[in-house]
This record gives C-alpha cells, sequence and structure tokens, in this order.
C-alpha cells in the first residue's frame, strides 16, 4: 500500500506540472498571437485613413492648383495680343483720343507636372486706351475689365491606390491697368497689373468644395523691334509674369476644415517673333519661344503632403495674321506649347480695336484745315489720283509720321508725329494732304496744317518725294 500511495502521490505531482507548463506557455502565446493580429488590424485602419487623407488633400491641392494656372494664364491674352492690338489702333488715332480695345481667347492646357491637370479656358476683357507723347518716346496706357473662365480635370497618383482623378471648374473676374511705352531707338518696354476674385469648385468622392477668393498679378517686359528689309520685321523680346491667390480656408466636408497656404505663379518668357507685312493691310508672323514656370506650388496649413505646383520648363511657339482694315484690327493667331505645360494654350485666339468709335458714326472732320488761310500751299502734278494717293502714303510713312484718318474717295489724308522728321513742331501737330482731281491724270495737291511752318516744310519735301 505504501508503494502504492507513493507512486500515486508522483503521478499526481507529474500532472500538476503539466498542467501549470500548460498554463504558463500556452496561454502567453495565445495572448501574443491575439495582440499581435490586434495591430495588424490598428495598423491597417490607420494606414486606410492615413491615405485617405492624403488623397483628399491631393485632390484638393490639385483643383487650387487649375485655379491659379487660370488666373496666370489670363495674363497671355494681354501680353501676347491685346497689348499689340492696343498700341497699333492708338497709333492711328490722333492725339488725346480714346480707343476701345477687346481680346478673346480659348485654350486647352495640360500640365504635367507632379500631379496631371487638364484646364480648358476662355478668356476675354475689354478696355479703353490713350496715347501720351513725351520727348524720348510714346506711352500707350489703358484700363481693361477681365474675364475668364474653365473646367478642369485632375489626375492624381498614390502609392497603394490606383489614378485617383477629379473635376471641377473656376474662374475669375476683375480689372486691371497696363501700358505700352515705344522708345524712338527701337526699344520699348511694357507692363500690366490686375487685380479681382476666384471663385472654384472640386467635385471627388473624397473632397467637395466651392470657395471664393482673391487674386492680382502683374507683368513686366521689353524687347527690341529690328527692320530687316521693306515689310519684313524681327521683334526680340523679355517677359517676367506673376500671379497671386491669396490662401483660404476651405470646408471639405463637415468638421473637416483645411487652410491653403497663398500660391504664386512666376513664369519667364524669352522669344522672337518675325512678321511679314503685305500692302500695309496684312501682316503675317511666326515665332517661338521658352517658358520656365518657378513656382505655382499648392501648399495645406498643418497637412504633411508634398505640394503640388507648376513648375517647369515649356517651349512655344505661334503662327497669326493681323489686319488693319480702315481703322478695324484683328489678330487671330495660335499658340503651341509643348514640355511640362502642353497642349494648344490659345487655340483660337483674336483680339481687335475700334478707333475713335465716335469718328465711325459721325465721320472725321477736316473743317479746320478747309478754313487755314496761311499753312496751305499746292502744286499740280501729272498722274493719277490712285497713284499720288498711294504714294502719298508712302511719303508719310517715309516721314515716320502716323496716318489717323484717309478716305480715298473725298482725296483726304490726315497725319500727325511729323517731329521726328521736323524740329519745330510738336508731336500732336497734324497736318493734311488733299488731293484734288483737275482734269485727265492732272492732280492738285494741297499740304495744309495750322502750324504754318511745319506745312511750308512739309509741302517742300512732300514735293520732291511725290516728283521722284
Amino acid at each position: 500500500m505504501k508503494s502504492l500511495y507513493k507512486y500515486n502521490n508522483k503521478l499526481s505531482i507529474l500532472s500538476s506540472r503539466k498542467q501549470y507548463t500548460k498554463y504558463f506557455c500556452y496561454k502567453p502565446c495565445l495572448y501574443f498571437v491575439l495582440i499581435f493580429f490586434i495591430f495588424l488590424l490598428v495598423s491597417s485602419l490607420s494606414w486606410v485613413f492615413a491615405n485617405e487623407n492624403i488623397i483628399r488633400y491631393g485632390v484638393s491641392s490639385s483643383g487650387r492648383k487649375a485655379s491659379i494656372a487660370l488666373v496666370s494664364q489670363g495674363h497671355d491674352i494681354i501680353t501676347d495680343k491685346v497689348l499689340l492690338s492696343m498700341v497699333t489702333s492708338v497709333n492711328s488715332n490722333s492725339i488725346g483720343s480714346l480707343s476701345v480695345f477687346s481680346g478673346f481667347s480659348y485654350g486647352e492646357s495640360k500640365y504635367k507636372t507632379d500631379s496631371r491637370i487638364n484646364v480648358n479656358a476662355t478668356s476675354s476683357l475689354i478696355g479703353l486706351a490713350k496715347g501720351i507723347n513725351f520727348k524720348f518716346g510714346r506711352l500707350t496706357t489703358g484700363a481693361l475689365f477681365e474675364y475668364g473662365d474653365s473646367n478642369y480635370d485632375t489626375f492624381n497618383s498614390f502609392d497603394g491606390f490606383a489614378s485617383v482623378e477629379g473635376k471641377g471648374s473656376a474662374k475669375y473676374a476683375g480689372g486691371g491697368l497696363l501700358g505700352y511705352f515705344d522708345f524712338k531707338n527701337n526699344f520699348y518696354s511694357e507692363f500690366s497689373g490686375r487685380c479681382g476674385s476666384t471663385r472654384t469648385d472640386l467635385m471627388h468622392s473624397s473632397a467637395k468644395y466651392d470657395y471664393s477668393a482673391l487674386y492680382f498679378g502683374v507683368h513686366l517686359g521689353c524687347g527690341y523691334t529690328y527692320k530687316i528689309d521693306d515689310g519684313l520685321g524681327l521683334n526680340v523680346y523679355g517677359k517676367y509674369i506673376f500671379a497671386h491667390l491669396n490662401g483660404r480656408e476651405v470646408d471639405l466636408s463637415e468638421k473637416d476644415l483645411i487652410k491653403f497656404t497663398d500660391t504664386d505663379s512666376q513664369r519667364i518668357q524669352i522669344g522672337t517673333r518675325l512678321s511679314y507685312n503685305v500692302y500695309e493691310l496684312f501682316n503675317f508672323y511666326g515665332g517661338g519661344a521658352y517658358e520656365y514656370e518657378f513656382n505655382g506650388a499648392v501648399g495645406i496649413t498643418d497637412v504633411n503632403i508634398n505640394a503640388t505646383s507648376l513648375k517647369g520648363n515649356s517651349g512655344i511657339g505661334e503662327l497669326g495674321v493681323t489686319g488693319n482694315l480702315d481703322k478695324f484690327f484683328i489678330d487671330l493667331g495660335l499658340q503651341r506649347y509643348t514640355g511640362s505645360r502642353e497642349g494648344f494654350v490659345g487655340m483660337l485666339k483674336i483680339s481687335f480695336a475700334f478707333l475713335n468709335c465716335l469718328e465711325q458714326f459721325i465721320g472725321f472732320s477736316i473743317e479746320k484745315f478747309e478754313n487755314e488761310k496761311i499753312g496751305r500751299f499746292n502744286e499740280v502734278f501729272a498722274m493719277s489720283k490712285k497713284d499720288c494717293f498711294n504714294k502719298s502714303l508712302n511719303i508719310i510713312k517715309n516721314l515716320k509720321a502716323r496716318v489717323v484718318h484717309k478716305s480715298f474717295k473725298r482725296g483726304c489724308i490726315v497725319a500727325f508725329d511729323f517731329a521726328k522728321s521736323f524740329d519745330y513742331c510738336l508731336d500732336s501737330t497734324e497736318a493734311a494732304v488733299f488731293i484734288t482731281e483737275m482734269g485727265i491724270n492732272d492732280i492738285k495737291v494741297e499740304i495744309i496744317s495750322n502750324n504754318s511752318l511745319l506745312a511750308k516744310m512739309l509741302s517742300v519735301k512732300f514735293f520732291e518725294m511725290l516728283k521722284s
């Protein structure tokens, strides 16, 4: 019995040890596995939520990027088309008179930087301009109202996710001032300043917003025009274009507010344009330029994501034609962008100007020349009226004066800015050429000006050139 007791006791002790080992070895392993799976679950959910925020903020930034791109593009219609149209119209007007100018453009752009956006945009403007003469050149300045509208698509890529797409619209409205100074040595400078308000909306499953923000922008440029041959000219230029969009707090969804920081776009353009004039009516041009965008970065306060931007290099090619149709100017142009900014920005770009609008309806007044008694000189020439009229226009051009009014039917040409060829008059002093048919191939030409000294000296030079 005693042996059996000892044996059973040992057996009991052995069984207790096995239970002890099972309790203290297998239970911790079970807890460890359970904790590990909980950790994996929490980590996975945190990763999903964190990446969902990255997607939301990334798509939101792309919408903001489309907005600053539109505002910056608004400067292109001014620098590429409207300034030249405005200057041409004002130069054909008499001193002190106002000209109306306007412009319209449509373009499709793809910004292929860190996140891609496609922007289809229209821009339009209308304004008034006036010319002012100085001793060392001529200033053309104007004021404008502008409006732009666009639709955009965004394409974002994130690690571990398929491409994320969004879409929305952006628009702007505002006003500005612009100017162009033409120096007498073929150099010129240009400037513009704009300000207004933008409105941007975005539609995406993870982010939606609709907000307004203030914008402003400036541009500075300079260039040199060179006459290669009769009708053939070269223009070399450089421009700096700056656009700013104010920061704004935006509500993406309930209790999810973000704040965009201020966004700036800074571009430079260096290029050249070759033009060929045909019969003083049409001007065909083509050119190329290099553009670099320094910034355009979109940031969000207290959000740790890489800022998307417009930064990159682009090349620009252009072709177009301008028409000068009796005080009506039209400019049709096509621009092609390649590089970081790609597409037909300005697929159809038109600018036109109306000169002395009132005169278009009531007629140009020549009464002051008809009543002039002292400052008038005449001579008879043996040529046709048509030949005399065309030759008179060429003489005025060679004298570096500008025609403000011409009428073949009335046989009248009025011009100003004779100070480049004659020292004793102001730039604003006008002179008129009257052509009267006296018989078959007999033409009387009269030179008339309220400045009698100008009339006398101009008539001597003018009649000499008509005889040659």
